[in-house]
């Protein structure tokens, strides 16, 4: 289940955060592919709810 959230939830943080350089966004994909951490949860969460308040 979260293997398939995984890259959707990439996509979606890539596109809340579209500007960043290119080392910032590696730093995301190795964050995303270990554990989750308290901080990248938040990093979801915070894009979630952006996502949500444009809808």
């Amino acid at each position: 289940m979260q293997s398939r959230m995984a890259p959707s939830r990439r996509e979606r943080e890539a596109r809340c955060v579209s500007p960043p350089p290119p080392p910032a966004v590696d730093k995301e994909m190795t964050a995303a592919q270990l554990p989750p951490s308290p901080y990248v949860e938040l990093l979801f969460v915070n894009c979630i709810f952006y996502m949500n308040s444009k809808l």
